[in-house]
């Protein structure tokens, strides 16, 4: 159960141009996303065939080198996991890197017309943010929604996308998507609440080697004419 928080004294607002809370939102968003991605990712490089390929050949050197069987089978297990855990930070630090003018700045980045940048703060401490992210005229990206761990269910989210969605109806937008990934179930089912229908599901080219990650795309019309929903999603996800 989320920790009881009086939500009135949430404070939705802009993020500042300080640099210490740019940082700090910036380290909880990839915290928050590593966390739920990682351990998913992990569990699926262990049981695929090209971490598997790479393990054969080490445990038959071991057990040629040492002749015990026991020993090469341990260490060639400790190797396997090694392997998959910096095979996905590794994809991770990748998919960190496509962002560097974003995160050097998030306050400027997001400060052009028809983008914005929120935070969610309680007393001081700042509980998770939300962004959008201008890609045509009439077209915009939900990106950033994160909340701290220990105030999930308490509403906050769902403030911080109302808000997000408010700020594409006051602008003019009629499409606004966004993207989570296969392991974010109660983000999923957060944007499903909120008027969000999923349209697509993608494989993430990044640089997970070993394995696949899959995105979710979701999308919201904005507008009651009939649109040709946004097709170039992101330059650094291609279809299936």
């Amino acid at each position: 159960m989320p920790p009881s928080i009086d939500r009135s004294k949430v404070i939705i607002r802009p993020i500042s141009p300080n640099k210490a809370e740019q940082m700090w939102v910036w380290e909880m968003v990839i915290r928050n996303l590593t966390n739920y991605v990682i351990p998913g990712l992990v569990k699926r490089t262990l049981a695929q065939l090209p971490a598997a390929a790479i393990a054969a050949p080490v445990l038959a050197f071991l057990w040629y080198v040492t002749g015990n069987a026991i020993f090469s089978v341990l260490a060639t297990v400790i190797f396997w996991v090694v392997i998959s855990v910096a095979n996905c930070y590794m994809g991770m630090w990748g998919w960190e890197a496509c962002f560097q003018e974003e995160k050097a700045n998030l306050y400027e980045y997001y400060n052009r017309p028809k983008s914005r940048f929120w935070v969610a703060e309680h007393e001081g401490r700042i509980l998770g943010s939300v962004a959008i992210d201008r890609k045509t005229d009439h077209v915009a990206e939900l990106k950033r929604m994160v909340l701290e761990p220990d105030f999930r269910g308490s509403g906050i989210a769902s403030d911080l996308v109302k808000t997000a969605v408010e700020f594409c109806k006051e602008n003019g937008y009629k499409e606004l998507f966004l993207s989570t990934t296969e392991f974010q179930h109660s983000a999923r089912a957060l944007y499903t609440k909120c008027g969000f229908k999923e349209t697509d599901i993608i494989k993430d080219p990044g640089d997970f080697y070993l394995t696949t990650l899959y995105v979710h795309i979701f999308r919201m019309t904005l507008t009651e004419e009939k649109i040709k929903p946004f097709a170039h999603v992101f330059s650094w996800h291609k279809p299936n």
